[in-house]
């Protein structure tokens, strides 16, 4: 059962603000190291899927913000989901574009459209295909995550757990 209350560090576990994405205590990004349940403090072994104290998947660190708050996930405005549909195809046509609008990771989408665009000169034919599906892939798996409430590193891909 999801603890409303009190958050926990994932690495300390020292109690910490709900909408942090680093620890104070130890500096650590919540969701890198899972020691500790981030809903009851609980001791998590490496392979543990789910908290044997309080029932929750420890590895889907869900947090509560402000809409845009860099704590929140990463939610369309105005919306409560990401559609994955929507970002597929414009995955497909504009690799990397998903990656900087719904999902924070503006290095990676600055990469995959400047590594579109050089495929379409280097290897006209072939590469920006290779590109666009590789975009079109990662965007979809990358929303269904993102709506499952998991948060993203700046380098995530679909291949990533």
């Amino acid at each position: 059962m999801e603890n409303s209350q009190n958050y926990y560090c994932t690495n300390c576990g020292k109690p910490m603000n709900k909408q942090a994405e680093f620890c104070t205590s130890c500096g650590v990004k919540q969701g890198k190291v899972i020691n500790y349940c981030y809903n009851c403090g609980s001791t998590i072994e490496p392979n543990q899927e789910i908290c044997l104290t309080c029932g929750v998947n420890p590895r889907k660190i869900k947090r509560t913000g402000a809409a845009g708050s860099a704590a929140a996930p990463v939610r369309a405005a105005g919306s409560s989901v990401v559609n994955p549909i929507l970002a597929t195809i414009i995955g497909l046509f504009i690799p990397g574009l998903p990656s900087l609008i719904w999902f924070g990771q503006k290095t990676k989408g600055i990469v995959m459209i400047i590594a579109f665009l050089l495929g379409i000169f280097i290897i006209p034919i072939a590469g920006p295909w290779i590109v666009a599906i590789f975009g079109a892939i990662d965007a979809y798996q990358l929303a269904g995550r993102v709506n499952n409430g998991e948060t993203l590193d700046e380098w995530t891909f679909f291949w990533n757990k």
